[in-house]
């Protein structure tokens, strides 16, 4: 439960590291790998196992009621097979298309449990006298007590984020889930999506740094693009400047925006609200990068703040192919902003653009060079301090660190890495490939 109400997820790399550098001599050396053996085995082997091995001990008994002439021994077998794979497949399709985003997962689990009854019609034509009444009442009986066990889901991700339902608002859909839960020592409220912990409001940390950086950075940020909601800090605070006329945020996961929208009606907060009512502000709920793929050149800035390079996915925004799909739909002087907490993503990232700036963490690229001036830069913090002041922001002084020198560049004539960089096919930080 511990685990489940943590807001970092587990470190796999260093587990794996932890396993390879442990010897029998000393034990203490093997204490790391508790919950990794908890996480990775005992519990897949705990939920996956018992299935997998009633379904391999079925398949004998379907081949004695199947098999009756050695004749056709092999059509059958392989029609027995193709059947298994064929209910397989449905069965994942109509799950995944239908079932999970109009029912969501707890219902869904219902679902499934309930038509396991039906199983209670093939034992009672098999069966006779006494035992006929025993075994099928007792498939129903055990029917019953599963579904009177399942939790509704309400219930269900708030104990999966180690939590209690009133205390969290969750909402789903066929993508993933979104929960928005109060943190036990502060007055934040931590935002996870599909189990880990990606931002918080109020806003007025990195999220929000790394929205205001860039459009402060651009002479004219008219048209933004933000992949990646969260908590709505980046689009907040990425939509300061006046000269913006339109940011576009791009979401994979819809019930990110409910889990937003259901916690503004409860707990009201200027930064969020303005996400959710600035007429500026578009919505979309699709894939970034395909979004971006099937627009035109028309963005000054598109900003990538979706994913851990961790996460699975995330080879798909951090890779050579998608920075350059990013810096063709540019606008003449565009801005590509990206997180960059590897060194692998920041050597992918100057691969790909000719000017960059590293502040930290985060990495402003373009095809042509980028004037920073912080003479200019404090003026329009200057303009647009009563934006963020609405929020509770000091924007001013959160800029502070990023103003007292200037950035590393990164220009034309500086060395670029040609190997070992995230790519489409090999999305080396996705699977914690070291260095």
């Amino acid at each position: 439960m511990a685990y489940l109400g943590k807001y970092e997820p587990y470190d796999v790399y260093r587990a794996v590291l932890a396993l390879n550098n442990a010897t029998l001599t000393d034990l203490s050396s093997l204490a790391p790998l508790g919950s990794f053996a908890v996480l990775y085995l005992a519990i897949p082997a705990l939920i996956v196992g018992p299935p997998t091995f009633l379904m391999g001990v079925s398949f004998p008994f379907l081949q004695r009621a199947c098999q009756s002439d050695l004749q056709v021994l092999g059509r059958r077998v392989g029609a027995l097979l193709s059947a298994n794979i064929s209910g397989s497949v449905v069965g994942t399709m109509i799950t995944g298309w239908w079932l999970l985003p109009a029912f969501g997962t707890a219902a869904t689990l219902r679902i499934l449990v309930g038509l396991g009854a039906l199983l209670a019609v093939p034992l009672w034509q098999v069966s006779s006298g006494r035992s006929r009444l025993v075994t099928t009442m007792g498939a129903l009986a055990i029917t019953v007590a599963v579904l009177t066990a399942l939790p509704d889901g309400s219930t269900l991700w708030a104990r999966l984020h180690g939590s209690a339902p009133h205390l969290v608002i969750a909402a789903e859909d066929g993508s993933g889930v979104s929960v928005l839960k109060p943190s036990a020592s502060s007055r934040n409220t931590a935002v996870f999506v599909n189990g880990i912990g990606q931002s918080w409001i109020p806003y007025g940390g990195i999220h929000t740094v790394l929205g205001a950086l860039p459009a402060l950075l651009h002479p004219d940020p008219q048209n933004i693009v933000i992949i990646g909601l969260g908590s709505g800090d980046t689009a907040f605070a990425a939509a300061g400047r006046s000269e913006t006329s339109r940011l576009t945020c791009v979401e994979i996961i819809g019930a990110q925006l409910t889990t937003l929208r259901r916690q503004s009606a409860i707990q009201p907060y200027p930064g969020l609200t303005r996400v959710l009512t600035d007429p500026r502000i578009d919505h979309v709920i699709g894939d970034g990068r395909a979004f971006v793929l099937r627009s035109g050149p028309v963005f000054d800035i598109i900003e990538m703040d979706a994913l851990r390079p961790t996460s699975a996915y995330a080879g798909n925004l951090y890779s050579r192919e998608y920075f350059d799909l990013l810096r063709r739909r540019l606008k003449p002087g565009g801005f590509a902003v990206t997180w960059a907490p590897t060194a692998r993503t920041r050597d992918t990232f100057a691969s790909v653009f000719p000017h960059a700036l590293v502040f930290g963490d985060i990495m402003v690229g373009s095809s042509d060079p980028i004037v920073f001036d912080p003479a200019v830069i404090k003026m329009r913090l200057a303009a647009v301090r009563d934006y963020y002041a609405e929020a509770g922001i000091d924007i001013a002084g959160l800029f502070g660190p990023y103003l007292a020198g200037q950035p590393y560049r990164i220009g034309p004539g500086d060395a670029r890495k040609t190997a070992d960089l995230n790519t489409d096919v090999f999305p080396r930080d996705e699977f914690s490939l070291p260095d």
